[in-house]
């Protein structure tokens, strides 16, 4: 989509588009920021592909016109997230790579890489609000539980999501039942056809009344999964701690997670509040801790506390109610 044609009548659709803009931005300028403290600018800039650098220009172009403080906030918080790091870092890199969302399979989770001989540091870069839970992995509802437990597991994690799989029909033909209904629209068919109307595809778009079967559609399908994760816990606690390091985004035993909180202060929507570095050893550490919780009965949502973190795994819609697939997002929040 192109910038001139942004539409903003979906709050939404609108809070997505600013998201990719912030955190696009928001890599660059820190990569930059490292590449001109190393000596490494020429280089850097030079193995930018032409398309990420097309796409920069027009998004601070874009902010140029539209919203200035937010182009001015992303180059602060870049700078000082990257003084952190230099300040963390125990290496001088040769050569710094900004990954993106053009990243290869080996640059695994990270955003960025910073490279000296055969060594390679990898940086996952997260931009979010003060207080916030911060998005470390996201993934179908179909395949979740095959996907990260399969291997560990074996049959016992396929069986569980044979059974979620099934609920999900379950629980999709039942909200398509109970929506139809309400609306006195006939019999559900299995789909959202021509009679179900067009501006209620999206969530937020639904009346309060439609809105609350969606909830509780979410809810079912939470316990459903809750039930089959408590079941592999049970039949081996250590490695189902081992399965969790790829949902809390340390699939890769080398990448650092450094994540920059930000939050309004006067007229400043985009002060720097704390900048984090965290490493598979240290959430080893908070792993030692983990209280596995049930979710709460009508909750889209499960936290359980590990240390000084609690991790959140929220069933969400991928798009539209018409399409049955939806996601588990996971997210790690700090408690202290």
């Amino acid at each position: 989509m192109a910038l001139e044609s942004w539409s903003f009548d979906n709050v939404a659709q609108n809070e997505a588009l600013i998201n990719e803009l912030k955190g696009t931005l928001f890599e660059f300028r820190l990569a930059q920021e490292l590449a001109q403290h190393f000596n490494l600018l020429p280089l850097f800039i030079s193995q930018l592909p032409p398309e990420l650098t097309a796409r920069l220009q027009h998004y601070e172009m874009w902010l140029r016109q539209n919203d200035r403080a937010l182009l001015k906030g992303l180059i602060d918080l870049g700078k000082q997230t990257s003084l952190k790091l230099i300040e963390h870092l125990d290496f001088s890199p040769e050569n710094i790579v900004l990954t993106g969302k053009e990243q290869q399979s080996e640059w695994g989770e990270g955003d960025l890489c910073l490279i000296q001989g055969n060594h390679k540091q990898f940086i996952s870069l997260k931009l979010c609000k003060d207080h916030a839970f911060v998005n470390t992995k996201s993934g179908g509802i179909k395949s979740f539980v095959e996907k990260y437990f399969g291997d560990s597991f074996g049959v016992p994690a396929f069986e569980g999501q044979k059974k979620i799989s099934e609920e999900l029909d379950q629980s999709f033909h039942l909200l398509g039942q109970q929506l139809y209904h309400q609306y006195d629209l006939g019999d559900f068919q299995g789909t959202f056809d021509e009679r179900w109307p067009t501006e209620w595809l999206l969530p937020g778009q639904l009346p309060p009344e439609a809105r609350e079967f969606i909830f509780q559609h979410y809810g079912r399908m939470i316990q459903a999964l809750w039930r089959v994760l408590s079941q592999l816990n049970d039949i081996s606690h250590a490695q189902f701690v081992h399965c969790l390091y790829p949902l809390f985004g340390f699939a890769h035993g080398e990448v650092l997670q450094l994540i920059c909180y930000h939050g309004e202060e006067g007229e400043n929507k985009y002060q720097l509040k704390k900048i984090v570095i965290r490493d598979k050893n240290y959430i080893s550490g908070q792993l030692e801790c983990l209280e596995l919780k049930a979710p709460k009965n009508d909750l889209a949502s499960m936290e359980w506390i590990m240390g000084e973190l609690a991790f959140q795994l929220r069933v969400k819609p991928m798009n539209k109610i018409n399409a049955q697939a939806l996601k588990v997002n996971c997210s790690l929040k700090e408690l202290r």
